[in-house]
């Protein structure tokens, strides 16, 4: 069959996502680049006071201009710490969380929704690198698994089934 777009196959537009340049999806639709916004944080710790723009513009930046999808988790993972929760008020349901985060810009402590919107990330995004740090995979592994129908056999079984294999060979050659 053709293709639909000539000029953009599926790595062509990884590259140009990551590298934060205008692409288009597989479905045609045209996605533009990110750009940085002056995010000015409603938290009592007033971040934006903390870093100022041409810092964060840098950081934005440098981030995009890594353009690989494991550079840039690596990245996150430098600038996000996963510290143990120091007290739990856990009254009746007992809470999933396991770890407190500090987000890192210029080694300044910010709140989650300047990080996130200084780099133009979702949470997820940094949810999913930090959880291929503590996996130590940090391997982009979306597509590519093994195979479904795969049998897990014990050689005692193996050897079993080339008896039997071998017992069915014999008595048809007898015949």
């Amino acid at each position: 069959r053709k293709r639909k777009f000539d000029s953009q196959d599926r790595i062509i537009r990884k590259k140009l996502k990551n590298s934060n340049s205008p692409y288009i999806t597989a479905t045609g639709k045209h996605v533009a680049a990110k750009e940085f916004s002056d995010y000015r944080c409603n938290c009592p710790n007033e971040c934006y006071k903390k870093v100022n723009i041409e810092d964060r513009q840098e950081e934005f930046r440098k981030f995009w201009e890594l353009a690989d999808y494991i550079t840039q988790n690596a990245y996150i993972t430098s600038c996000v710490k996963e510290l143990p929760i120091k007290r739990r008020y856990a009254t009746k349901s007992e809470s999933n969380k396991q770890f407190s985060r500090q987000y890192l810009i210029k080694k300044v402590l910010v709140c989650r929704s300047m990080f996130t919107e200084t780099f133009r990330l979702s949470t997820k995004r940094i949810n999913t690198a930090l959880v291929k740090l503590r996996s130590s995979s940090f391997l982009d592994k979306r597509g590519k698994h093994d195979s479904h129908m795969k049998l897990y056999r014990s050689d005692e079984h193996t050897t079993e089934i080339q008896s039997h294999e071998f017992q069915i060979l014999c008595s048809i050659l007898q015949e």
